[in-house]
């Protein structure tokens, strides 16, 4: 049976393709750059056992390059194993979704980081006209809020840029 093998990388001269059955199988690998170095079309063959890959920089499609390792017996094509998306990949998934919500819902208006500029301001506005000038809570919400603006010009790279971006 032959091992799977999927691409982790491609551009249009450049293939790495990851073989984990064979992690560490240095016989493997180098029968592999043997093999695929003298194909016409491949300038180079990088193999690296530790990793289990194979870095291929070519000048023919990859397509070509992956049935070519099929008939030669050396991997059976597979795509990659799904991963669990972490806490934070979820985080901001959610946060991206309610942001082009509030962007869908007004128009483009607003986003999310305007919002909660907004609701800073109004709560340092709400605590001065109480008279809370001592009170950490109206100074905090203004340094908050002048820092999410800040942020939103550094990434955008000008302030009157509306293609603001979050994450």
């Amino acid at each position: 049976m032959l091992p799977e093998a999927f691409v982790t990388h491609q551009t249009p001269n450049r293939l790495r393709i990851k073989i984990p059955a064979k992690k560490g199988d240095a016989t493997f690998f180098n029968g592999l750059k043997e093999l695929l170095s003298g194909y016409p079309g491949i300038d180079q063959v990088q193999v690296n056992p530790v990793t289990g890959s194979v870095l291929l920089l070519h000048r023919i499609d990859a397509a070509v390059l992956t049935q070519l390792a099929t008939r030669f017996g050396f991997v059976q094509p597979q795509s990659p194993p799904h991963r669990k998306a972490t806490l934070h990949q979820r985080v901001i998934a959610s946060f991206r979704h309610w942001d082009e919500q509030v962007k869908a819902t007004t128009r483009g208006e607003l986003d999310i980081p305007s919002l909660v500029f907004l609701g800073l301001i109004g709560t340092g506005m709400y605590q001065l006209s109480f008279g809370n000038f001592i009170a950490p809570a109206w100074y905090t919400a203004f340094w908050y809020a002048s820092s999410i603006i800040l942020s939103i010009q550094s990434t955008n790279g000008s302030e009157g840029s509306d293609n603001s971006t979050t994450g």
